[in-house]
């Protein structure tokens, strides 16, 4: 119990950083890459913010699942503005076109309206979903797809930081280098 307690406060520190990254972005929204920052923030918010509720409500035995589920609006979120940010801030797209944004946010909002209607179709957790604290949720088709998806573009988004801090002039390589030594941590734990 203390552990998890100490999980969620971590989580909940994880919001507050991140809220505040929100707010010095959106302060800054004229400055290159500071709009998909501030959605990439808010969507740690939300992440970070919910999952703590989670945990507490695991806790309590109340609402963990819905508290679960309405953290996959942050999880969805992340990878999409992550590469939103990229392509900004490395100046590969100076601004996203409103086609491409539509087209990044059709798998995010397919997934989250499969995840909540997951109990007609089990094509989420594939009829294996588990209320336990601390268990890890059996997937079922469109929990994989949403997998293979969200770290695919996070991978493509590790590929263009790396090709920017490859050809970056020196004084630009501290800001790519901050970006990415920003990312490594949230990264490796996610995957592990």
């Amino acid at each position: 119990m203390l552990q998890s307690h100490l999980y969620a406060f971590f989580l909940l520190v994880s919001a507050a950083l991140s809220a505040v990254i929100c707010s010095i972005a959106w302060r800054r929204r004229g400055a290159q890459g500071a709009v998909p920052l501030f959605y990439l923030a808010l969507g740690l918010v939300w992440w970070s913010f919910t999952y703590a509720l989670h945990w507490f409500a695991v806790l309590n035995d109340s609402h963990e699942v819905f508290w679960l589920d309405a953290t996959y609006v942050g999880v969805v979120a992340v990878p999409t503005s992550f590469l939103a940010f990229a392509l900004v801030f490395t100046q590969r797209m100076p601004r996203i076109p409103r086609h491409a944004r539509a087209w990044l946010a059709i798998e995010p909002l397919l997934t989250v309206a499969l995840l909540w209607t997951d109990p007609w179709h089990g094509l989420f957790f594939g009829g294996a979903r588990s209320a336990e604290p601390g268990a890890i949720l059996s997937g079922g088709v469109w929990f994989w797809v949403n997998v293979v998806y969200s770290y695919g573009l996070v991978l493509a988004t590790l590929v263009i930081l790396v090709q920017a801090l490859l050809r970056a002039p020196r004084f630009q390589r501290l800001q790519v280098s901050t970006v990415l030594a920003g990312a490594a941590m949230p990264i490796l734990g996610n995957a592990v």
